[in-house]
């Protein structure tokens, strides 16, 4: 067995830090799309889920990050507590070999792991949306307008931060995995390394999912720019049209081709309803105790005076 004490202090405190980065992410308290950001009814429900996904609901990117770093807060205590438990281990013994001789007590010390947290994390329940053009495709045309693009692209850009962010947490958890591997050769390393991977994984699993959002954000931007124009050059046309029997079957027509042309984009456009983190299983705490009850000796210090 082959311990580096100064290598899982260190560690620990390389975990501590990335917690911090992850509190950050955590912080945020608004989301650049709502429903507000279009009047299109149907529309303005795809708005409101990527709100939810990013902000509101449990399972939402904020109480994922939330729950990331309890696990991450988990992992610096237990490596933590471990680097301790091996220092008391190294006293203990070195306090053996002092008395070896004329025997005493060591004492024992207990140290106890914390059960790791549930992460909690979960996934989402969606009712579709179902777009309503409404019976005038002059205000269909006029609302698809008004409808904000640019929150698309800021909340896209909101997720691409948010899986940059990640995906180099998850590298410095690699990276700490890694070095108790390589420097250090026993059992209880070998298992934080590969409880540290378990929670790297999970942070693998939201920056897929965050690329996987920026697509369809991306997707929505683009065929919303195409149809704003194409619903208003449609409007301006069925318009001119002069009788108003033809105009508004021309209206009938024009609302019912859209239609599912909009329903397409909506559902294409809503969120996966899977959990953005992969959830691993907790494991049990318990503990383990430091140091020797004693050493059993005759009760002289040995001394080198009948040595000849």
């Amino acid at each position: 067995m082959q311990i580096s004490i100064q290598n899982l202090l260190l560690n620990s405190v390389s975990i501590d830090k990335l917690k911090e980065r992850i509190l950050e992410l955590g912080s945020m308290n608004d989301s650049p799309i709502s429903a507000s950001f279009s009047p299109v009814k149907g529309i303005d429900d795809v708005g409101e889920l990527h709100k939810r996904v990013l902000l509101s609901d449990p399972g939402s990117a904020i109480s994922s990050m939330g729950a990331f770093s309890e696990q991450i807060t988990w992992l610096y205590d237990s490596l933590a507590r471990e680097a301790r438990g091996f220092e008391a281990q190294e006293s203990a013994n070195s306090r053996a070999m002092d008395i070896a001789d004329a025997g005493g007590e060591i004492g024992v010390e207990s140290m106890p792991i914390m059960d790791q947290p549930e992460p909690g994390y979960s996934p989402f329940m969606f009712t579709p949306p179902v777009v309503n053009v409404g019976t005038s495709i002059t205000k269909l045309a006029t609302d698809l307008m008004s409808t904000q693009i640019w929150s698309v692209s800021e909340a896209n850009a909101r997720w691409s931060s948010l899986g940059s962010e990640v995906r180099e947490i998850v590298s410095g958890l690699e990276q700490a995995a890694g070095s108790l591997e390589s420097e250090n050769d026993s059992e209880t390393t070998s298992r934080a390394a590969a409880k540290i991977r378990e929670v790297a994984a999970s942070g693998k699993h939201f920056v897929a999912n965050t690329e996987v959002i920026g697509d369809k954000l991306t997707g929505f931007h683009s065929r919303l720019m195409m149809i704003q124009p194409s619903a208003m050059a449609m409007a301006m046309e069925i318009m001119k049209i002069p009788d108003p029997a033809e105009r508004k079957a021309a209206e009938t027509a024009a609302l019912a081709k859209l239609q599912p042309d909009l329903q397409r984009l909506a559902i294409d456009a809503m969120p996966n309803q899977h959990s953005l983190m992969e959830q691993s299983p907790a494991s049990g705490g318990g503990g383990f105790d430091a140091g020797l009850s004693g050493v059993d000796g005759d009760g002289q210090k040995y001394n080198t005076d009948n040595v000849v």
